[in-house]
């Protein structure tokens, strides 16, 4: 399993020179109002990689603000789950307790 999880990563371009890390300690571009979840965020020039966390032990349905403008990727947006491959909505987020989603997000 964690193998596979780092080959997404590596695909996704975690090991790209130009990858910038914005923590969730005082990153803006990528909020939720829940004090529970935590977001952090990757970006490369052509995408970015929220890391979604709910740091409760009970399942979550969130919504989490996306400052488009600040992000630079432009208005119209596909995100997706990048561990399934699956569609996200970024204002409805299941998240069980004590997990996270990996939120990838380009140009459409």
């Amino acid at each position: 399993y964690v193998s596979t999880f780092y080959h997404k990563l590596d695909k996704w371009g975690y090991k790209d020179e130009r990858l910038k890390f914005h923590s969730y300690r005082r990153q803006k571009l990528i909020v939720s109002p829940d004090k529970d979840i935590h977001v952090s965020v990757y970006t490369l020039p052509d995408r970015a990689l929220a890391v979604i966390g709910n740091w409760q032990n009970t399942p979550r349905r969130v919504g989490v603000r996306i400052d488009k403008k600040a992000l630079g990727l432009g208005e119209n947006l596909s995100f997706t789950d990048l561990r399934s491959g699956k569609t996200v909505d970024p204002a409805a987020i299941e998240l069980p307790g004590y997990n996270f989603i990996l939120m990838d997000m380009r140009r459409k």
